[in-house]
Protein backbone atom coordinates (compact mmCIF):
# COMPACT_ATOMS: atom_id res chain seq x y z
CA UNK A 1 0.00 0.00 0.00
CA UNK A 2 2.84 2.40 0.74
CA UNK A 3 5.13 1.08 -1.92
CA UNK A 4 7.25 3.46 -3.94
CA UNK A 5 5.90 1.83 -7.09
CA UNK A 6 3.16 3.69 -8.88
CA UNK A 7 -0.17 1.89 -8.98
CA UNK A 8 -1.09 0.46 -12.32
CA UNK A 9 -4.71 1.46 -12.86
CA UNK A 10 -6.47 2.28 -16.06
CA UNK A 11 -8.37 5.53 -16.51
CA UNK A 12 -11.77 3.88 -15.85
CA UNK A 13 -10.40 2.30 -12.67
CA UNK A 14 -9.16 5.68 -11.45
CA UNK A 15 -12.53 7.23 -12.26
CA UNK A 16 -14.36 4.49 -10.33
CA UNK A 17 -12.02 4.98 -7.38
CA UNK A 18 -12.80 8.70 -7.32
CA UNK A 19 -16.55 8.00 -7.58
CA UNK A 20 -16.22 5.47 -4.77
CA UNK A 21 -14.42 7.98 -2.55
CA UNK A 22 -17.10 10.60 -3.14
CA UNK A 23 -19.93 8.13 -2.53
CA UNK A 24 -18.24 6.94 0.65
CA UNK A 25 -17.84 10.52 1.88
CA UNK A 26 -21.60 11.03 1.44
CA UNK A 27 -22.25 7.78 3.31
CA UNK A 28 -20.01 8.88 6.20
CA UNK A 29 -21.91 12.20 6.45
CA UNK A 30 -25.19 10.28 6.45
CA UNK A 31 -23.91 7.89 9.13
CA UNK A 32 -22.97 10.83 11.36
CA UNK A 33 -26.57 12.10 11.27
CA UNK A 34 -27.99 8.81 12.58
CA UNK A 35 -29.07 8.87 16.21
CA UNK A 36 -28.70 5.11 16.61
CA UNK A 37 -25.87 3.13 15.02
CA UNK A 38 -28.21 0.15 14.65
CA UNK A 39 -30.04 2.10 11.94
CA UNK A 40 -26.94 1.94 9.74
CA UNK A 41 -27.30 -0.71 7.05
CA UNK A 42 -24.15 0.34 5.26
CA UNK A 43 -23.70 2.28 2.04
CA UNK A 44 -26.53 2.27 -0.47
CA UNK A 45 -24.48 1.85 -3.65
CA UNK A 46 -21.66 -0.37 -4.88
CA UNK A 47 -19.16 2.47 -5.22
CA UNK A 48 -19.47 3.41 -1.56
CA UNK A 49 -19.18 -0.26 -0.60
CA UNK A 50 -15.98 -0.49 -2.65
CA UNK A 51 -14.40 2.32 -0.67
CA UNK A 52 -15.70 0.91 2.63
CA UNK A 53 -14.07 -2.41 1.71
CA UNK A 54 -10.81 -0.55 0.92
CA UNK A 55 -10.97 1.09 4.34
CA UNK A 56 -11.49 -2.25 6.10
CA UNK A 57 -8.70 -3.86 4.07
CA UNK A 58 -6.31 -1.05 4.97
CA UNK A 59 -7.25 -1.43 8.64
CA UNK A 60 -6.60 -5.18 8.51
CA UNK A 61 -3.23 -4.67 6.82
CA UNK A 62 -2.35 -2.10 9.47
CA UNK A 63 -3.22 -4.54 12.27
CA UNK A 64 -1.23 -7.28 10.58
CA UNK A 65 1.80 -5.00 10.25
CA UNK A 66 1.50 -3.96 13.90
CA UNK A 67 1.26 -7.59 15.01
CA UNK A 68 4.30 -8.55 12.92
CA UNK A 69 6.30 -5.66 14.38
CA UNK A 70 5.30 -6.66 17.91
CA UNK A 71 6.31 -10.27 17.30
CA UNK A 72 9.63 -9.10 15.87
CA UNK A 73 10.22 -6.86 18.86
CA UNK A 74 9.42 -9.65 21.32
CA UNK A 75 11.63 -12.06 19.40
CA UNK A 76 14.54 -9.58 19.36
CA UNK A 77 14.21 -8.90 23.10
CA UNK A 78 14.05 -12.63 23.88
CA UNK A 79 17.10 -13.31 21.75
CA UNK A 80 18.99 -10.45 23.38
CA UNK A 81 18.11 -11.74 26.87
CA UNK A 82 19.07 -15.27 25.86
CA UNK A 83 22.39 -14.06 24.46
CA UNK A 84 23.12 -12.06 27.62
CA UNK A 85 22.26 -15.05 29.80
CA UNK A 86 24.43 -17.36 27.72
CA UNK A 87 27.43 -15.05 27.69
CA UNK A 88 27.17 -14.14 31.37
CA UNK A 89 26.93 -17.80 32.43
CA UNK A 90 29.83 -18.65 30.11
CA UNK A 91 32.00 -15.91 31.67
CA UNK A 92 31.03 -17.12 35.14
CA UNK A 93 32.05 -20.67 34.20
CA UNK A 94 35.40 -19.44 32.90
CA UNK A 95 36.05 -17.43 36.09
CA UNK A 96 35.14 -20.35 38.31
CA UNK A 97 37.32 -22.75 36.36
CA UNK A 98 40.26 -20.27 36.44
CA UNK A 99 40.07 -20.11 40.24
CA UNK A 100 40.27 -23.82 40.58
CA UNK A 101 43.67 -23.99 38.86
Amino acid sequence: MRSGDRPILSRPQWQRTVRAQRAHALYVKYRETLADSDDDDGPQDDDAWLFEDFRILADLYSRLRDREQLITLIFEVCLADLFINMTSSHIFTIRVSQRSF
